[in-house]
């Protein structure tokens, strides 16, 4: 008997249910053809992710040091002239100082590096926008711009809009203080004084011939001198990802599951089909308050037509059915 009884409760509410469907007329659903019915819902906003590039380095001009090139040359130097040994009168011979290159000059060349400064700042990767949930009690319509339509509809699905905020990354940079620069400074070169003895008049009577005497000089030579070239370096970028509201959500009529249609059987392998989902539904093939709430959450976190049991809502849920 209490079975009994409560099969007429459920098959009231069912009633209930169709009934209030029915009174919504031309607003919610219309007949579009043989077993095909019409309805307003949500239809749930379409995003894309765009790259962008974002300057990293600038462009700067460098100015590169080339240093100078010299090579070792190796020179013979007369220390002595042929003189002749006189056995008579000895040659008269003198002391003669020569100045002579052994270090040559030197040009050192310091770099300093540029300078550089680190500026933090925040990028936009998606902008602030409205998306629409599924709401277990009462909500504030009237501080968006809706329709009166639009806001009896949101009423009537159950549904409150919810302000995405803005999402920033943290981008840090590096902008130049000081450009490269270098300095200079020259060492000077570094010569001896070296004594060599020469006849200024050989002897009276020559008895021998004593030959040219001469000596090894090594010393740097110059081949390049040093030089700058200034260098561009382009600019380095980096990529980055942003999420971009293609579509926002709008109210729109689209084709949903007939009262007709949505028997205990269908509702049954709803209810079923939400539980595997993760949902926690009763298991009692009546389409009430709880599967509604149960299937409009499922709805929303697959991005699906939000509100009513559409024809897509049972293909995602892999429910077939014959109307």
């Amino acid at each position: 008997m209490k079975y009994e009884t409560y099969m007429v409760a459920q098959r009231k509410l069912l009633g209930l249910a169709m009934f209030a469907c029915t009174l919504t007329g031309s607003a919610f659903a219309e007949q579009a053809g043989p077993q095909t019915c019409v309805a307003k819902v949500l239809v749930p906003e379409v995003t894309e992710i765009v790259t962008e590039q974002i300057p990293e380095a600038p462009e700067q001009v460098e100015v590169r040091v080339i240093p100078a090139v010299y090579e070792t040359v190796t020179e013979q130097v007369l220390v002595r002239d042929v003189v002749v040994d006189e056995s008579v009168a000895a040659p008269v011979r003198e002391i003669v100082t020569e100045r002579v290159e052994i270090m040559p000059q030197k040009t050192r060349i310091e770099l300093f590096p540029a300078e550089y400064e680190t500026h933090t700042e925040q990028v936009l990767i998606s902008p602030a926008h409205v998306t629409w949930q599924v709401a277990e009690g009462p909500c504030d319509l009237e501080s968006h711009e809706l329709t009166d339509e639009e806001t009896s509809v949101m009423r009537d699905l159950g549904i409150c809009p919810v302000i995405t905020p803005a999402k920033y990354r943290t981008e840090t940079r590096r902008a130049i203080v000081r450009e490269q620069r270098s300095e200079t400074s020259i060492t000077p070169a570094v010569y001896e004084d070296i004594r060599t003895e020469i006849v200024r008049v050989p002897s009276a009577e020559a008895a021998a011939e004593i030959g040219v005497l001469y000596e090894t000089i090594v010393r740097q030579r110059l081949v390049t001198p040093l030089r700058r070239e200034a260098v561009t370096v382009p600019a380095a970028y980096k990529t980055v990802e942003k999420q971009v509201v293609v579509q926002p959500a709008h109210v729109s009529e689209h084709e949903i599951v007939c009262d007709s249609a949505i028997t205990r059987e269908v509702v049954l392998h709803l209810q079923r089909a939400l539980q595997n989902a993760g949902y926690t539904v009763a298991d009692d093939g009546i389409l009430g308050p709880g599967t509604l709430n149960a299937m409009r959450a499922y709805q929303q976190h697959r991005k699906l037509m939000l509100g009513r049991l559409t024809r897509e809502t049972l293909a995602s849920l892999d429910i077939s059915y014959n109307e």
